[in-house]
């Protein structure tokens, strides 16, 4: 099944600053795995370069980044119950999560394809490998 409507499929995330607390005391961040179209959907936040981003105000960059963590996140332990995001996380822990969440969802899909199963059957729709560019003539 499809990492992104596969419900089992999930990661969790600790803020640096919680990582060396006990389990009872660190914060959980549950993730799920991003389809290619809410990725779409949340990659200009982080993509976006230093003058893009101080073009927008600083208010709706932070909607956005809180926004793109709530689209992915499943579920937080060990946190005070019934608080929002926003009210619970800095700006810059928040960034940590979005780019936490971003790597570990291409690492485990590197994992994923790297498992020995085969991507697709064997020539049967799949792509073939693009002949090498041929090299520049030198004089």
């Amino acid at each position: 099944m499809p990492l992104p409507i596969d419900p089992t499929q999930t990661f969790d995330l600790v803020l640096q600053t919680d990582a060396a607390k006990p389990e009872p005391e660190r914060a959980v961040f549950r993730f799920r795995y991003l389809s290619a179209r809410e990725l779409l959907r949340v990659a200009p936040i982080g993509d976006a370069t230093g003058e893009e981003l101080h073009k927008l105000p600083p208010a709706e960059i932070v909607q956005q980044l809180f926004d793109a963590l709530r689209l992915n996140l499943v579920e937080m332990r060990n946190v005070p119950p019934a608080r929002d995001l926003e009210d619970m996380l800095t700006t810059s822990e928040a960034w940590e999560l979005y780019w936490q969440a971003r790597r570990q969802t291409r690492l485990e899909v590197a994992e994923k394809n790297d498992s020995g199963s085969p991507l697709s059957s064997a020539g049967e729709g799949s792509a073939t490998a693009a002949p090498d560019a041929p090299s520049a003539p030198t004089q």
